[in-house]
């Protein structure tokens, strides 16, 4: 008895323990005084309990693959019908012209071995892999009904109680055969415990406990109104609260449970993937002119969220003021368009005041009848450390890695840039770093090294931010110097060796070493080929080397 209340205290919460005793306790109050208020309530309670868990079946048959619920779902249906006519046919009631107990009990053991049969099949059946259709399942429990009520229009079903007498064999014999089944599924349910999550065993077992007792407390009564049909009824009432428990458990809680934790795990799941990849989560609402963001958004930009203020106004304030107006023309494009979903890269100040890299993808989630943008949704990503990554492989695949001028990639496309362009005349200097190879044998490489960037820091000093400056080779640098003169080119290879002279004048590490070979050509029309005049210079520059 212990371990049936400690059981009874794990599966059912205190409060439905409560209400379970207390109703109890009142509806044997009752039903030793008014018996008849006492039976309608039970009986009826019991058929709310049937229909409902039919109910609960019948919406979610699609979606339900588990046998045991499909079988005793369908069954309540057809044990509740039988417990209304009970209820409504019962002695006392005075609905019928019908004044008599035999029907009313022959009802009730219908309904009991219709209940304990189901039970048992139920529990069978949960093992079965394959899904038993809805629509069989009521097929067979219907015609099972039909040939029950033949029996009882045609007088072949048993009689269950005499006036005078009391109960039948017959009746007596069916509640220890209907106690029998049920022990039988109590057997059953143990040995499939692995397939009942935890707390629906318990519930499974605790029904049908109450209700073998139910049943065997039927089994002494002489008189409908007597206290054992009194507790048997009341019994009835546990078993069907505990089975209406156990379906709404089933049917309801546990799979809103565990769609809860799937989307608890997935929201985890989103924040530590979102938090790892700096995602932010956005949508705007043109109609109310709302801008919603979450908390990575605000922290991206180092502020926490009750620092931004949630509007478009201030949204626009922290981009960069170079790309609010590309972003503005690229969102009214897409407005206009078809496309519903887009894709922008522009920079936000953050809350340390430089401004970082956003990328932000979104789409059109609602648009009314002229479709006209009601509402977007997308991310926000922090892309600054891929654009600073892209901009050094970029600044890497045109620049020399030793020097930081141009290399000879970046250079050649120039070329043909401004190969017959209009920035004419065009002038093209080549230079050649002498005596290299004596600083590199006599001094190191090191050495060499410090020669060659002194030499690239010289035309850097002498040239403008518009020319085109490269390191070609090893000890190769080149100029395009676009609408310059040839005298200013001349001009600008003055500089340059007087340069070169200041250093050796004053270092005396490179031994009077320090010299650099120029070669220059100009251009004065797009009639000559840019790459001819790139040829002369450099041929002029090793003229220059020998003289």
């Amino acid at each position: 008895m212990s371990e049936f209340i400690i059981s009874m205290n794990d599966t059912l919460n205190r409060k439905k323990l409560f209400f379970i005793f207390s109703f109890s306790i009142i509806l044997l109050v009752i039903g030793i005084y008014q018996f008849m208020l006492f039976h309608i309530t039970v009986e009826l309670f019991s058929v709310f309990v049937a229909f409902s868990i039919f109910m609960l079946v019948f919406y979610s048959k699609e979606k339900i693959d588990n046998n045991f619920l499909l079988i005793l779902g369908t069954a309540f249906l057809f044990i509740g019908l039988f417990d209304f006519v009970h209820t409504l046919s019962y002695k006392g009631m005075g609905l019928f012209n019908y004044n008599h107990s035999n029907l009313p009990t022959q009802l009730w053991v219908i309904a009991r071995y219709l209940e304990s049969f189901s039970i048992l099949t139920a529990v069978i059946m949960i093992a079965r892999i394959k899904k038993i259709k809805f629509n069989r399942i009521f097929k067979i429990y219907l015609l099972i009904t039909l040939i029950i009520i033949f029996t009882l229009v045609t007088g072949l079903f048993p009689a269950a109680f005499l006036e005078g007498s009391g109960l039948t064999d017959f009746k007596k014999i069916s509640e220890y055969l209907i106690s029998a089944v049920l022990a039988a599924a109590l057997i059953k349910t143990y040995k499939n415990k692995e397939k009942f999550n935890p707390v629906i065993y318990k519930l499974m077992l605790l029904s049908i406990t109450i209700t073998i007792i139910s049943e065997l407390s039927f089994t002494f009564y002489n008189s409908i109104y007597g206290i054992t049909n009194i507790v048997g009824h009341i019994l009835k009432f546990i078993s069907f609260y505990l089975i209406y428990e156990l379906m709404l458990k089933k049917i309801i809680v546990e799979p809103q449970e565990f769609l809860f934790k799937k989307l608890k795990a997935t929201k985890e799941k989103w924040d530590l993937a979102a938090e790892a990849a700096d995602l932010g989560l956005w949508e705007l609402n043109l109609t109310k002119n709302e801008l919603n963001f979450d908390d990575n958004f605000s922290e991206m930009l180092g502020y926490n969220n009750e620092e931004l203020e949630k509007s478009i106004d201030q949204f626009k304030s922290l981009i960069h003021p170079q790309d609010l107006e590309k972003i503005e023309s690229k969102m009214k494009d897409v407005l206009e368009s078809d496309n519903k979903v887009f894709n922008l890269e522009y920079r936000m100040r953050a809350k340390s005041g430089r401004y970082k890299w956003i990328s932000n993808t979104g789409q059109i989630t609602e648009a009314d009848e002229e479709n006209g943008v009601l509402n977007l949704l997308g991310i926000h990503q922090n892309i600054t450390a891929k654009k600073k990554y892209q901009e050094r492989l970029e600044y890497l695949s045109f620049h020399d890695n030793l020097t930081s001028l141009y290399n000879r990639r970046y250079f050649e496309n120039e070329l043909q840039r401004l190969n017959h362009s209009r920035r004419y005349p065009i002038s093209i200097i080549v230079g050649d770093l002498d005596n290299l190879k004596i600083v590199n044998d006599t001094m190191g490489h090191k050495m060499g090294d410090k020669y060659i960037k002194m030499v690239a820091e010289i035309f850097k000093k002498v040239l403008r931010s518009e020319d085109i400056v490269a390191r070609i080779g090893g000890d190769e640098i080149a100029v395009i110097l676009p609408e310059t003169e040839i005298n200013d080119v001349q001009k600008i290879c003055s500089r340059i060796k007087e340069e070169c002279k200041k250093i050796n004048n004053r270092d005396n590490k490179f031994k009077k070493l320090f010299r650099v070979s120029l070669g220059s050509h100009n251009l004065n029309d797009s009639e000559q080929d840019i790459n001819y005049a790139f040829q002369k210079a450099d041929e002029k520059m090793y003229e220059n080397k020998r003289d």
